[in-house]
C-alpha cells in the first residue's frame, strides 16, 4: 500500500489512519480486537478528504484536518490517531 493509500479504522475511543497493508477487514479486527468498530477500504489522500467532507461536512468537524491528512501521506509515520471526534 505504501504512501499512496491508507486505511481508515474506527475504534470505540478513537479513529486511526494506517498505511499498513491489511489483506482484509478481519485482519484489522484481529489487530484492534478490543475496540474495533469498523474500517474502510484503503483510500488516497484525495479520496479520504472527499470522504470526510461528505461524511462530516465542514472541516472543523472532521476527526483529522486536511493538513494532517496531507502531511500523513507524505511523512514516514505508519499511523496517526485522533483521540477525539471533532
Amino acid at each position: 500500500m505504501g504512501k499512496n493509500r491508507a486505511t481508515l479504522i474506527y475504534l470505540e475511543d478513537c479513529i486511526l489512519i494506517s498505511k499498513k497493508n491489511y489483506k482484509d477487514w478481519q485482519e484489522i479486527q484481529l489487530e484492534f480486537w478490543r475496540g474495533y468498530k469498523a474500517s474502510l477500504s484503503p483510500m488516497t489522500s484525495e479520496e479520504m478528504i472527499d470522504f470526510f467532507q461528505d461524511e462530516y461536512g465542514e472541516e472543523p468537524c472532521w476527526p483529522f484536518s486536511k493538513n494532517e491528512i496531507l502531511h500523513f501521506f507524505h511523512c514516514q509515520c505508519e499511523m496517526i490517531r485522533s483521540e477525539t471526534l471533532r
